[in-house]
């Protein structure tokens, strides 16, 4: 992240014409974080407190999301031009220094053996663990419907405005809805009722979608946007809790977690690309409609009825011995 930072501040307005560049190495430093952050995440929570723990990391990351996106458009405001954008990424790089810091001062990770990279060993034990494989699965199914929720809804509501004031206004609401769902999160959710929860989350986003296509308008998107944004969490972090409480009952994949946080984010991106794919695909064989393309967020989100199912396989097929004894 600091070498992009970096490049994009030395290329200033000429950027653009490297985009494929700055794209792989957005990518690589998306996969190298993520894989770290998965490490983190694991030996900082447990089974007890997996979900409150990441509903308050969530926290902290939609109060950045609520603050920067309006201190950055302040920002390139005041400066202007390309001068603005440089700053900004000026002042991230700054930010990620400072974050490369903290991070080094966290506690390491020890092991009783040296970890050398097996992925065979690491296959065969999600093959003959179910309960594995079905929070794999779950993380695959996610993201068909994650990938595009990114990112379609504010251009939707762009298509339909054309303001950038009224999309950084949505996405401040949005930042807002996040954080107050995360609160609730932290205080309700928990490995027995976890699945229960999701499953409300997907019927409300089904219906809201539903309601969207037939009263489409810019405040319907607007709610479709604060109502994804307080749902969307307890779906898709219980999933990704289903899936660290069920690598946590596989003791003897602790020396291989590497390798299992690669195999996730890799299925996790696989089910975006799909997802991804079937948008593009509706748009381009359907028709490149508002409508249209509200009709493939509804469709995506039925998808999720796949990721509760195959969360609640997991959590039916997990070891209860195992269980009880972390």
């Amino acid at each position: 992240y600091n070498l992009l930072y970096l490049l994009l501040i030395l290329l200033g307005g000429g950027a653009a014409r490297w985009h494929l560049l700055l794209g792989l190495l957005t990518g690589l430093a998306d996969g190298c974080y993520w894989l770290s952050y998965g490490h983190l995440l694991a030996d900082a929570t447990d089974l007890s407190n997996r979900d409150s723990g990441i509903a308050i990391i969530s926290i902290f990351a939609n109060l950045v999301n609520l603050t920067v996106p309006l201190l950055a458009s302040f920002v390139i405001d005041r400066v202007g031009g390309t001068k603005g954008y440089i700053t900004v990424f000026a002042m991230a790089f700054a930010v990620s220094l400072v974050t490369c810091a903290l991070a080094l001062r966290l506690p390491k990770r020890h092991t009783e053996t040296e970890h050398h990279v097996d992925y065979p060993f690491t296959f065969r034990a999600i093959a003959r663990n179910r309960h594995l494989l079905y929070g794999l699965a779950a993380q695959s199914c996610k993201g068909v419907r994650e990938g595009a929720f990114t990112f379609i809804l504010s251009i939707v509501l762009y298509q339909m405005v054309s303001n950038e004031l009224l999309v950084g206004f949505n996405t401040f609401l949005s930042a807002a809805a996040a954080i107050a769902s995360f609160v609730i999160a932290s205080r309700i959710l928990s490995l027995t009722n976890r699945v229960r929860y999701m499953g409300l989350a997907v019927a409300v986003l089904t219906g809201i979608a539903g309601v969207c296509i037939f009263h489409l308008s810019p405040v319907m998107v607007i709610v479709y946007t604060v109502v994804n944004a307080f749902f969307a969490g307890f779906l898709e972090n219980s999933t990704y809790s289903t899936f660290l409480d069920m690598m946590q009952l596989v003791p003897e994949l602790d020396d291989h977690r590497p390798e299992l946080l690669a195999i996730n984010d890799t299925v996790l991106e696989i089910g975006r690309c799909l997802g991804l794919g079937f948008f593009l695909a509706m748009n381009l064989w359907v028709g490149e409609s508002i409508r249209v393309q509200v009709w493939s967020l509804l469709l995506l989100t039925l998808t999720q009825i796949g990721t509760v199912l195959l969360c609640g396989r997991a959590m039916a097929a997990a070891p209860k011995d195992r269980q009880g004894a972390v």
